[in-house]
C-alpha cells in the first residue's frame, strides 16, 4: 500500500506459497501449487473441450497465465477453484507446477463462480440454464438481475429458466450438442409430464424434420388426448397403393412428415409424363 504514514500489509498466504504482488483493492494474488486445488462441485460449466484446452494451453506456453484464478481456502492447504478451472486444466496440461490465484471469501464462492462463468458467454444451454436456477432460487436474483450479469433480456433469462424442468436425459444430451434454445422450449412449454417431453425431444432428433415441421408436429401432440400422439404422423411421409389386376405399385416418399400435396401432385404429372413417353417408345 502506498502513501504517507501507511503500514505494510501482512501477508495471508501460507508460507510454502510465494505473494505475486498485493493490489490496493485489497486482494492479492498469490501463486498456488496446482496439486493444492480441486475444481468446485458447483461449477456452472460441465464439459471442457480438449481442443480447446489444448488451445489455451498453447497461448499459455506464450503468454503465461494473464489472469489469476479465483479460488476459496478448504482444509489445510487445500484451496477449491471457484472460477477459471480451464486455465487450471491447461496449465495442468503443460505440466505447470503452479498457478497465479486470488483467494475469495469462500461464503461468496457460489456466486461469484457462477456470474464469472456467465460473463464468459461460452457455457452451453444446460450450463447457464443450471447457472440461472442457482442464481435465482439460493442467491435471491430476479430475473432482470440475471439478465443484466449475462447480457440478455429478462424474456430470454425466463426461456433459459423454463429449461430446468426438461428431463435428465434430455439435458446430457444437449450438453454436448447444439440443439438451438426454441426448440428446447417449445418442448418444455407444449408438455407437463417429462415422459412426454422425452418423447417429442426423440422424435425431433430421430425424425430429420425442419424446425418449421417440428413445431407444425408439436402443435398436433400437444393438442393429442394420446400423449404418445399415435395418430400424429413422426415419421418423414411414405405411401404405397398396389395394383394387382396391373401388376404394379406405386410408392410416394417424401423427407418431411407434411408434404404439400400440390407437390406431390406435379411429382405425379411429371412421372406421368414420362411413363407417357415411354408407351409412345413401345
Amino acid at each position: 500500500m502506498n502513501g504517507k504514514g501507511a503500514t505494510a500489509k501482512k501477508s495471508s498466504a501460507p508460507d510454502n506459497i510465494r505473494v505475486l504482488r498485493v493490489d490496493d483493492n485489497p486482494r492479492e494474488v498469490i501463486s498456488i501449487p496446482l496439486d493444492h486445488l480441486s475444481p468446485s462441485p458447483d461449477q456452472a460449466r460441465r464439459d471442457f473441450d480438449e481442443e480447446s484446452l489444448k488451445e489455451l494451453a498453447k497461448s499459455i506456453r506464450s503468454t503465461g497465465v494473464l489472469e489469476p484464478i479465483l479460488v476459496a481456502k478448504a482444509t489445510g492447504r487445500k484451496y477449491t477453484i471457484i472460477a477459471g478451472e480451464r486455465r487450471y486444466r491447461a496449465c495442468d496440461m503443460l505440466g505447470l507446477k503452479t498457478i497465479p490465484a486470488v483467494v475469495m471469501d469462500s461464503k461468496d464462492a457460489l456466486e461469484i463462480g457462477l456470474i464469472e462463468n456467465l460473463q464468459r458467454k461460452d457455457l452451453n444451454l444446460i450450463e447457464k440454464c443450471e447457472a440461472f436456477h442457482r442464481l435465482k432460487t439460493e442467491k435471491g436474483y430476479t430475473d432482470s438481475q440475471i439478465g443484466e450479469i449475462a447480457g440478455i433480456s429478462r424474456i430470454s433469462v425466463n426461456e433459459f429458466l423454463a429449461l430446468d424442468r426438461l428431463p435428465e436425459a434430455v439435458k446430457e444430451e444437449c450438453r454436448t450438442s447444439d440443439t438451438p434454445k426454441a426448440i428446447l422450449y417449445d418442448i418444455v412449454t407444449s408438455f407437463k409430464e417429462k415422459e412426454e417431453m422425452l418423447h417429442a425431444w426423440q422424435v425431433y432428433t430421430k425424425s430429420n424434420m425442419t424446425v418449421r415441421t417440428f413445431r407444425e408436429w408439436l402443435k398436433k401432440a400437444a393438442g393429442s388426448k394420446a400423449w404418445n400422439v399415435s395418430n400424429v404422423r413422426t415419421k418423414p411421409f411414405r405411401h404405397k397403393n398396389t395394383y394387382r389386376d396391373l401388376r404394379c405399385s406405386i410408392t410416394i416418399s417424401s423427407r418431411t412428415i407434411n408434404p404439400n400435396p400440390e407437390n406431390i401432385v406435379k411429382a405425379l404429372k411429371e412421372e406421368i409424363r414420362f411413363w407417357e413417353q415411354e408407351a409412345i417408345k413401345r
